[in-house]
């Protein structure tokens, strides 16, 4: 089974693909996923940062903080907003391979409290598509939302464009990723389930604890 037939055989046959991923011995294919991931990130936003479009200029930097509020749009580390894009390009690969080997490790630690037998290495195959899968399709429509909206997006934003034009900016983003990341962690009490043959309590909690490592760290540090 190649790499990329992996992202999408996840989503329609979970069961014969986390079966499949848990008889490789190899984490390497997996390992070049995350680390491919972590490069673009850090890559966009060293693009970012060197053609200077974050923090944008005063007004309209006001007009998303109104409109998302200043915890989703001011650095939550103690960073000048003008350098913060070039942080993140520095710490984007640390924080991807963080995100894959924190969710490995707590979905080990539950395995072994609940008397599983999924190993660590294994648990690294199965995140990597079962979640990282929803997590990629979540920056990709962030970023084509973005990129298509252009000048019409921070006019709605504004109100120019009336109520309906303003929520669906306001909200479409949060919806995007709180819906991917949730299906992501979903999935990975799937595979928990189909792998560990765990009750579907133990697999649920399994799915929950590791879908949270993204959630908090991406919420806390991206901008």
């Amino acid at each position: 089974m190649n790499t990329i037939s992996k992202f999408w055989k996840i989503i329609v046959a979970p069961r014969r693909t986390a079966l499949d991923l848990v008889k490789e011995n190899d984490i390497r294919s997996a390992l070049y996923v995350i680390l491919g991931l972590g490069i673009v990130l850090a890559l966009m936003n060293l693009a970012s940062a060197l053609t200077h479009d974050f923090p944008p200029p005063a007004d309209e930097f006001q007009t998303w903080i109104d409109a998302y509020g200043e915890f989703a749009m001011l650095p939550f580390l103690n960073i000048p907003p003008e350098n913060y894009r070039l942080a993140q390009a520095i710490f984007a690969i640390p924080l991807v391979l963080a995100l894959w080997i924190l969710m490995a490790g707590s979905a080990r630690l539950l395995s072994i409290l609940f008397g599983g037998k999924v190993s660590y290495d294994q648990y690294l195959n199965l995140f990597c598509f079962s979640f990282f899968t929803f997590l990629i399709l979540a920056g990709v429509i962030d970023t084509a939302i973005n990129l298509l909206s252009g000048d019409y997006m921070l006019a709605s934003l504004r109100g120019v464009h009336g109520a309906f034009a303003r929520g669906f900016y306001v909200y479409s983003f949060s919806i995007n990723w709180t819906v991917l990341l949730t299906v992501g962690g979903v999935y990975n009490a799937l595979v928990s389930y189909f792998t560990e043959k765990f009750a579907a309590w133990k697999a649920a909690v399994i799915g929950m604890v590791t879908m949270s490592w993204p959630i908090v760290l991406i919420t806390l540090l991206l901008r």
